[in-house]
């Protein structure tokens, strides 16, 4: 959670998952077996509306991907998934290096690899 004195202003969630390899796209199983493959899923996010337009998004989605790049340091995960709420959001993840699931996207579902995550908190300093 992000916090500002005593009040939560911010919070981002993050579960397991995974995709069936027939659903994904060529850049995601790539290299991949013919088993599930493995994603954290960036499930929830949201920024109190007084504390929009300041970057505290983007600082929670980079949050998000230090945690998920530490976990998978122990545990296998190929990808971080996120389910934009609506094409308005695609662009603002799309910064973070979240690319659609298909071309053209028929859904607002995005993925990163987790190879793009860390080239991401690389150039941010932040690995």
């Amino acid at each position: 959670v992000a916090v500002v004195g005593h009040r939560v202003v911010g919070y981002y969630s993050l579960v397991s998952g995974s995709i069936e390899r027939e659903v994904a796209p060529e850049r995601l199983k790539a290299g991949m077996g013919a088993y599930p493959i493995p994603t954290q899923v960036l499930a929830r996010m949201g920024v109190h509306h007084d504390h929009q337009g300041h970057g505290l998004g983007g600082d929670l989605v980079l949050a998000a991907m230090v945690t998920v790049a530490r976990a998978a340091e122990l545990v296998g995960i190929r990808a971080i998934v996120t389910h934009p709420l609506n094409q308005g959001l695609t662009g603002f993840y799309g910064r973070y290096g979240f690319r659609a699931f298909a071309d053209p996207p028929n859904e607002w579902s995005m993925y990163v690899l987790m190879k793009d995550v860390r080239t991401t908190l690389r150039d941010a300093d932040l690995l």
